[in-house]
């Protein structure tokens, strides 16, 4: 069986988004007087989702007023500083080209909210091309352009527009 394609997911494959996790939880909790935590506990703690990272990191036995109170605000600040802290980790631009060039199809797969996706990649424009098969143009919620990555990188006005060439 030939392997056609891979599916990485954004966060802790592609990219390294432990601090900002770890800062988000630290806001979280300093809200409610809690002491900040570690990386550590950050592992222990993420999967599951938003209210599960809450619940491992806040005390045990805290009211389920309080989780649903925190889950927002954690949100709320992780989507505050995640863009901040993003690092893609050494060598997944090489890794996924490769791959492109043994004529694989790669995708990005992300729990994470519509807003924080979709602000990743404009931060990241360029390189979302590069690694991309396909990509799509989106304005005010709707596609305008979609088509192969290289073919829209390539493009005069998604050049001038989004990727800040002449």
């Amino acid at each position: 069986m030939k392997i056609k394609g891979f599916i990485f997911d954004l966060d802790g494959t592609l990219a390294d988004t432990l601090p900002a996790l770890n800062h988000a939880m630290n806001v979280t909790r300093s809200r409610f007087g809690l002491a900040p935590i570690g990386r550590a506990e950050v592992l222990r703690g993420i999967n599951d989702g938003p209210r599960a990272f809450v619940e491992r990191t806040f005390p045990e036995g805290t009211d389920k007023e309080t989780i649903d109170r925190a889950t927002e605000f954690y949100i709320y600040d992780y989507e505050q500083y995640y863009m901040e802290t993003k690092t893609a980790f050494d060598g997944m631009k090489e890794t996924i080209a490769e791959m492109h060039a043994l004529g694989c199809r790669t995708a990005v797969l992300t729990n994470k909210a519509n807003t924080a996706a979709v602000l990743l990649v404009e931060q990241n424009a360029k390189m979302a091309l590069e690694i991309a098969n396909r990509a799509y143009v989106l304005e005010t919620g709707k596609i305008k352009m979609e088509g192969e990555a290289h073919e829209l990188a390539n493009n005069i006005e998604v050049r001038k527009a989004y990727l800040g060439c002449e």
